[in-house]
């Protein structure tokens, strides 16, 4: 999209611009009327007979006009729109003889008038806009309105049909559909095809474009060799079917997906996301349906019964930039987050620069900021943080296991079940047993905890030198920070905080999350607060909060359990509200299980309703050895660690005791008031209620039954292997949705923090409907993309495959479908491929083999002086693609000719050579300070497998054009600097590449040095050298041997670069000329050059 200056025009300004008024209104009608106006009606010459608005009109408007009388209202100039017929056509102010657009007549029309004038006061686009109307655009513009000014649809949305192909002149000519559509462009602009390009051109054409690799000699000379009439169709079949086509395939889509290795920002951690990349890779290679590929990365979680693989496929909204950094606003960095998946979603599917409309209606396209809200509501109910933990994965996540330990889970998974059904049955029959016991139960006292179970009793009786006594191990007393208050309690003393008061009780009542506990206190709040921290186990940010926690939320009661908040926790809370200024007995009991189901929340005795706001609990909260550095999981009570203090007051605890174990309903009521207990056991067995019965077959079972407690026991060890079993495994980022949803509001210029009105969940009015029989969440907005009706997704996914093949689509803007993007070369064409896409069932592979298949693709790329001067962009096709490699390419060339390549597929990304102290030198935050390098096979790998820090990418490849992938990016830039040769003569890579090759003409290529030079140049080039050619290097050679043999040092020094070990028994001049002349070759322009 271009930049644009927005134009705040003077108040005069504006009034000399279509405002009503009996001065101005003379003054137009005035000029209108001149006869010697310096631009009077212009020449027609080599303008359309039919002016059609999207492809000769528009592009005008949009370009010279919109900034200021376009689609964003906040813009507007003069009240004047001009992107709508309603708006263009509409009478000018109170004055309704006066028309912007007058359709059918120009010299009534204000926008001739303005743009045919030469006065600066009063022409269109205006002096200081830096704009300005050629001759040939002032005269479509006025034959538009002559022929009706009628106005249509952007073409990229009006949905896309099949095209009847075209006739042409040569019919011998065209080999496929495809070659219809070209060759009528090339013969209507008196142009015709090229000839087929040699067969060792096209080989390595289709075998680069397919594959990414090149071919070998072997398969060069046996394409060559084969004269049957498929060869070439055999020869792209076999490279369809390659695993090198499934990485080649990823290599785009990286880019598309902003894939990465590390999170980004300051910090810069690594986010183990490797697998989706894997995924990308094996989709590809499997020629999953695009539709389905694009439903799984956008909602694949979302699916009915969703598999490990669709839920993986998500990490596509997940592999964006997330901070680590300390301090930072974490809603404000979520909310980029959503931002960043928003513009990557509508930039991969939908082509459009819907970022446009992040802070205000979108000054080209229709597309208004509430729309573009609406939009992001689809990715914006993710259970994640806005500040990411600096250990573990940020989340939600989900679990890698291995194959053995999915079975592993599957066994434990059935052996807790049956336990648990174990458990329930034994319930039951224990009825008869729980009869006779109660009736011999007579005391309220024996209901009371014992003392074995306590872990921790803070009482606060006995406070003194800022230090509280922990009655049960006095050794682990906690020390006072603040100005903590003793007051009158309900058990005698109790403390009574305030912000920035608190306790720290050291490092106590550590447990795991399948340990059963429970707590209990008694407490007073006088105020109302957000959120008032009371008893808090947890480590700081850094590490996600992991632990548990016990707080007030506007005095509702909440009680979590967390390895990385808020995605890998467990959080409920009371719907009811503590009163205040009153004492009240809090009781929270856990079983164990890892579920929210598991937590029971008592006040006063009685169980409280509670709501379930996260329940995803699958690693420990417990802090390990890996994450020590960061140990902040001292035991506080009335504070959390975090960055500010927490705003509360008159906060009155007493009486805090933690137990090891779930306590019973009966013995949670003892500790909250005896004197009910002492009512119930004073009745008749029979006599007692429901309630009351029940109270006291949970203590019965919990307590007194020693087989109940048993199978208990054992179902908890099942529990604890399957922990420590998946404590273990890898994670990596999926999608998953809160429990609750989130809302959703348009942020007024684009901050955070400054909400406007709640939107829901919506796409563009302009593109078309949402069904309504379509959810309202990433599913439905998926298959919204996908659906015939969506006039974007197909024309969109098809250019970008074309621009892998020729350099650049048949829209050239492939990020931008929109009014400031490139029109079609071809749109029937482009329409063809989009419809025929479609219709074959979103078949990625047939459509490659469509395209490679033409007689268009496989056309040589010879220049002739006729086309430069015709064409010289090609963009009528009438010639081969010839453009510089990508960067993967390059580097995969130099190891694929030298017999380094490791062709491995998938796994962790590599750390090949780099320049030393590069990672130090650029990087300030505390991750991946120091780049350590890999060896062995892992030196070797595709590049696409290289590691991928996003402040400090592949200096390689970044040279060579790779994007940051920071953002998202649909199209590589072209540049050409002296660092890219420095790095194909000097890296090591490539001089430790040009040895092997050198070894390779020794030990392969024959006795001759012709023979030897003409081996490398057929590996690195796919053909065989010509006679100058070979003489050329013959004579480098000599030079070469001569200079290495007067001084062998350098010799020894050159075929010593690289880890690869030196080949047994070579001269090492000798092997130290001929990398010379490897290197050469490696670094011709033929051979880095797809042709």
């Amino acid at each position: 999209m271009k930049c644009h200056k927005e134009n705040k025009r003077s108040v005069s300004d504006i009034y000399s611009f279509l405002v009503t008024g009996i001065i101005l209104l003379l003054a137009v009608t005035l000029i209108g009327c001149q006869s010697d106006n310096k631009k009077n009606l212009p020449q027609t010459d080599k303008i359309p007979e039919k002016v059609d608005f999207n492809f000769d009109v528009k592009p005008i408007l949009s370009d010279r006009c919109f900034a200021c009388h376009g689609p964003d209202e906040n813009a507007v100039e003069a009240d004047l729109q001009l992107h709508t017929e309603k708006t263009a056509y509409a009478a000018l102010g109170d004055n309704k003889d006066r028309y912007a657009i007058k359709p059918g007549s120009p010299r009534q029309s204000e926008m001739y008038k303005r743009i045919s004038s030469d006065d600066p006061d009063f022409m269109m686009p205006p002096p200081e806009s830096n704009l300005d109307l050629s001759e040939r655009e002032i005269a479509i513009l006025t034959r538009w309105i002559e022929q009706g000014a009628h106005y249509k649809r952007h073409w990229s949305f009006i949905p896309p049909e099949k095209p009847e192909l075209p006739e042409v002149q040569d019919r011998s000519w065209p080999e496929n559909p495809i070659d219809y559509f070209v060759l009528s462009r090339m013969e209507e602009q008196g142009m015709s095809p090229s000839p087929q390009a040699t067969k060792e051109k096209l080989i390595r054409r289709v075998t680069f474009d397919l594959t990414g690799l090149p071919p070998t000699v072997e398969e060069v000379n046996r394409f060559v060799a084969d004269r049957s009439e498929n060869a070439y169709e055999k020869a792209v079949d076999r490279l369809l079917a390659s695993n090198a086509y499934g990485e080649r395939m990823a290599a785009e889509w990286l880019d598309v997906a902003r894939y990465a290795d590390t999170h980004g920002y300051q910090d810069d951690g690594p986010n183990h996301m490797w697998p989706w990349r894997d995924w990308v890779i094996e989709a590809f290679n499997k020629n999953m349906p695009f539709d389905q590929f694009t439903i799984w990365q956008i909602a694949g979680d979302l699916l009915p019964d969703a598999t490990r693989e669709q839920k993986l496929a998500t990490g596509f909204n997940r592999v964006h930039m997330q901070n680590q950094e300390g301090g930072i606003v974490g809603e404000e960095y979520r909310v980029e987050y959503v931002v960043d998946r928003t513009n990557t979603t509508a930039s991969a599917f939908l082509g459009m620069t819907m970022e446009c409309a992040r802070c205000h209606d979108h000054k080209y396209d229709p597309l208004s900021q509430k729309e573009y809200y609406e939009f992001s509501a689809f990715f914006n109910n993710v259970n994640e943080a806005g500040q990411i933990p600096n250990v573990g994965a940020s989340g939600p996540t989900m679990l890698l296991p291995d194959s053995a330990a999915v079975q592993q889970i599957k066994y434990l998974d059935a052996e807790i079940s049956k336990q648990e059904q174990k458990l329930r049955a034994l319930e039951k029959e224990k009825q008869e047993e729980f009869t006779l016991w109660q009736k011999n139960q007579q005391s309220a006292g024996s209901f009371i905890p014992d003392n074995k179970d306590l872990v921790a009793h803070m009482h606060f009786d006995n406070v003194q030198d800022r230090s509280v006594d922990n009655s049960v191990e006095d050794t682990l007393n906690g020390s006072i920070e603040g100005d903590l208050k003793k007051v009158s309690g309900k058990l005698g003393d109790a403390l009574e905080f305030n912000k920035g008061d608190y306790i720290n009780m050291g490092d106590i009542a550590n447990v795991e999350r399948t340990d059963p506990f429970s707590f209990g206190f008694w407490i007073n709040p006088a105020d109302t607060a957000e959120e008032v921290p009371v008893l808090v186990k947890t480590g700081a940010i850094y590490i996600g909060y992991r632990g548990y926690d016990v707080s007030l939320n506007k005095n509702r009661i909440s009680f979590r359990l967390i390895h990385g908040w808020p995605y890998n926790a467990v959080q409920v809370k009371t719907f009811e509200k503590l009163p205040r200024n009153q004492w009240s007995h809090v009781a929270i009991t856990y079983d164990g299980s890892s579920k929210a189901e598991g937590v029971r929340i008592y006040v006063d005795g009685k169980q409280w309703k509670t709501q379930t706001l996260h329940d995803e609990l699958f690693k420990d909260i417990n802090i390990t050895d890996n994450v020590e550095k960061y140990r902040t999981q001292d035991f506080l009570i009335g504070e959390r660690k975090s960055f500010e203090k927490i705003e509360y007051k008159g906060l009155k605890l007493d009486d805090i005791k933690i137990y090891s174990r779930r306590l019973s309903r009966a013995e949670i009521l003892a500790l909250a008031d005896n004197d009910e207990l002492a009512r119930i056991m004073a009745q008749s067995p029979e006599l007692r209620s429901r309630y009351q019965k029940q109270l006291l077959f949970d203590h019965y079972l919990l307590q007194e039954d020693a087989e109940f407690n048993s199978y208990f026991s054992e179902l908890n060890d099942l529990r604890t292997r399957k922990s420590q079993l998946t404590d273990t495994l890898p994670e990596v980022m999926v999608m998953r949705e809160r429990i609750k949803p989130r809302k959703t509001y348009l942020l007024k210029r684009g901050i955070y923090s400054n909400r406007g009105e709640e939107v829901k969940p919506g796409v563009p009015n302009s593109i078309t409907d949402f069904p309504d029989d379509l959810p309202k969440n990433r599913r439905g907005l998926a298959r919204w993309l996908v659906s015939p009706e969506n006039p974007l997704t197909s024309r969109v996914i098809v250019n970008r495959y074309w621009q892998n093949y020729f350099g650049k689509g048949i829209v050239d803007t492939p990020g931008d479908f929109g009014n400031q993007g490139s029109l079609p070369s071809h749109p029937e064409l482009l329409d063809w491929l989009a419809v025929t896409f479609r219709e074959s069932g979103w078949d990625v592979k047939a459509m490659q083999k469509q395209i490679v298949m033409s007689r268009t693709y496989r056309q040589s790329a010879v220049m002739t002086e006729e086309k430069l001067q015709k064409d010289p962009a090609n963009k009528f096709l009438a010639r081969g693609p010839r453009y510089r490699m990508t960067a993967e390419m390059i580097r995969d060339n130099a190891l694929a000719a030298s017999g380094l390549l490791v062709e491995k597929v998938g796994g962790p990304s590599v750390k090949p050579y780099q320049p030393e102290g590069l990672w130090k030198e650029k990087t300030s935050g505390r991750h991946l300070t120091e780049y350590i390098q890999d060896h062995g096979d892992s030196l070797y790998r595709r590049s696409l497998y290289t590691f991928w820090k996003r402040t400090s990418p592949p200096p390689f490849m970044t040279t060579f054009d790779t994007p940051s992938r920071s953002h998202t990016s649909v199209k590589r830039n072209q540049t050409s600097t002296p660092l890219q040769a420095l790095f194909t003569l000097n890296d090591p890579q490539f001089v430790e590449a040009s040895r092997l090759l050198a070894e390779r003409m020794i030990k392969e290529g024959g006795d001759s040095l012709q023979s030897q030079i003409s081996f490398a140049f057929k590996a690195a080039t796919s053909r065989s050298p010509e006679t100058k050619e070979i003489e050329l290097l013959s004579e480098l050679y000599r030079q070469e041997l001569e200079a290495f043999r007067a001084q062998p040092q350098r010799g020894d020094t050159l075929v010593e670069v690289g880890e690869y070990p030196v080949g047994s028994g070579l001269d090492t001049t000798e092997l130290a000329a001929k990398t010379i002349v490897a290197s050469t070759i490696l670094n011709l322009d033929e051979t880095i050059t797809k042709e």
